[in-house]
């Protein structure tokens, strides 16, 4: 199919409503599944991706086998990450690691293994697919751990195999795929409990994932971790995770936590910490974009204060350390942005200094050029941002700093209305009247942000009595 057909198809498919967009993608794959070979599977699906990717409601795929393969490690899955973690798997690593298997690693014993489960899945035979799915999982798990254990690191082996699948980080998702998939029963066993979102990790399901847990270690040490990533990841507050600190019967020679599977989770938790903390550590204070830096920001007060108030009940010195290196680095960066944002602020409401001598001068409102719009914008962006992370604040460890800002803003605001306001009842020039409303709109716009409501409509209504005492006054 030629590039202008191919395009106007995937222009189509994008416009089809959801419920049609679900129907034609189970046909395909269904039809693909069964071998059909009239229909451009690979098109259309590439066509649909798009549009099932960014469905607001949950779409029912097709059991492909790969899907089925790949279902234990699901909630290992990331889309973007700067670095690799024991523990979670780059989405886009599936696919080469599949391939790898179905090419060199085991290819008889794949195509087996492919053909059962394909049948099962064409019969809608729910047994089946689960018990032919669970032989895939081990063969596959034994498959790779194998080829992995005859490539150590920094071996010529080890070199071979990430140029052919695409990194060094591929091959260390491999590891974590053939470890989760060890113990894939047992991992999909404990979805049914941990069915995403879970709330809280209560005592009923903590005293669960803990007897897994101990069930799989004294069979599987090296994959037991996998049950505590894939519940963390479950779970609508993941550091709760550490309770099982408390629970599992593990223990250092000095009677602290375990530092093997549980501390692989807490460098989940830390390693997050420290994703938000490089998003501000990469930032231009002068340049940065408001909405991603409170979003970040959110993101880590939010797991900051959640770990923190675990550690208080585990007292783990190593752990306790390890955030408050975090904490450390966090504010540093945070402060660096924070403490600029009131001179950008600022900008957008210039003044000028009126009288010869500074003794005898005086600050007015600047109304000699038009409003700068991108400075009106941005002021505006960062008022909100300022707002939004104020109750963040504490818990990022800024909470000094960023009160000392927030006043400066206001100061700085109070000044410039104070300003306008005078400019309002004593116009001498009438053509600077539509300057200074933009500018009383953006203090208004300001006031409500920062300030409340209310008050930005009595100022409003100040600066609507002050106009028209002028134009009264001046005939």
């Amino acid at each position: 199919m030629d590039i202008d057909k191919s395009e106007k198809l995937r222009a189509f498919l994008e416009k089809l409503p959801e419920e049609a967009l679900e129907r034609l993608t189970q046909a395909v794959e269904l039809d693909k599944l069964s071998g059909g070979s009239e229909l451009p599977h690979g098109l259309l699906l590439e066509g649909l991706r798009p549009s099932i990717t960014t469905s607001e409601r949950h779409m029912d795929r097709t059991p492909t086998p790969m899907r089925m393969f790949c279902m234990p490690l699901e909630d290992l899955l990331v889309v973007n990450r700067t670095v690799k973690r024991a523990g979670r798997v780059a989405r886009s690593s599936l696919t080469p690691v599949w391939e790898w298997l179905a090419s060199d690693l085991m290819p008889a014993l794949f195509r087996e293994h492919y053909d059962n489960l394909t049948t099962a899945i064409l019969e809608n035979d729910t047994a089946k697919i689960r018990t032919s799915s669970a032989e895939f999982h081990q063969a596959g798990s034994a498959a790779l751990t194998s080829a992995l254990e005859a490539a150590p690191e920094s071996s010529e082996r080890r070199k071979e195999i990430a140029e052919q699948l695409g990194g060094e980080d591929v091959v260390a998702d491999a590891e974590d795929m053939a470890k989760a998939l060890a113990v894939a029963t047992e991992v999909l066993d404990l979805r049914d409990d941990f069915i995403e979102p879970v709330k809280t990790l209560n005592r009923e399901l903590l005293k669960k994932l803990c007897a897994k847990y101990d069930q799989v270690a004294d069979q599987n040490t090296d994959s037991a971790c996998y049950l505590l990533i894939v519940a963390m990841q479950r779970m609508s507050r993941p550091w709760e995770i550490l309770r099982t600190a408390a629970f599992l019967p593990k223990k250092n020679d000095k009677g602290g936590v375990d530092r093997g599977d549980l501390n692989m989770v807490a460098d989940l938790l830390f390693g997050d910490m420290n994703d938000c903390i490089a998003f501000f550590e990469d930032q231009n204070p002068r340049t940065f974009d408001p909405d991603e830096a409170c979003h970040q920001l959110t993101t880590y007060a939010r797991l900051a204060q959640g770990i923190a108030s675990e550690l208080e009940v585990l007292n783990d010195k190593e752990w306790q350390e390890s955030y408050d290196e975090l904490q450390t680095r966090g504010a540093k960066d945070f402060e660096r942005l924070i403490e600029h944002v009131p001179d950008q602020i600022k900008s957008a409401m210039p003044f000028r200094l009126i009288g010869t001598y500074a003794a005898k001068s005086s600050r007015r409102p600047d109304l000699r050029s038009d409003p700068d719009s991108e400075l009106l914008d941005r002021a505006v962006k960062l008022a909100t941002f300022m707002r939004e992370s104020r109750p963040l604040a504490f818990a990022a460890n800024v909470a000094e700093i960023h009160a000392d800002a927030y006043d400066v803003i206001l100061d700085n605001l109070n000044a410039y209305r104070n300003g306008l306001l005078s400019e309002l009842r004593s116009f001498e020039d009438a053509s600077l009247l539509s300057r200074a409303r933009a500018y009383l709109d953006l203090t208004v716009e300001l006031t409500a942000i920062l300030v409340s409501e209310g008050e930005a409509q009595i100022f409003r209504r100040k600066s609507a009595q002050a106009e028209r005492n002028d134009l009264a006054a001046n005939g």
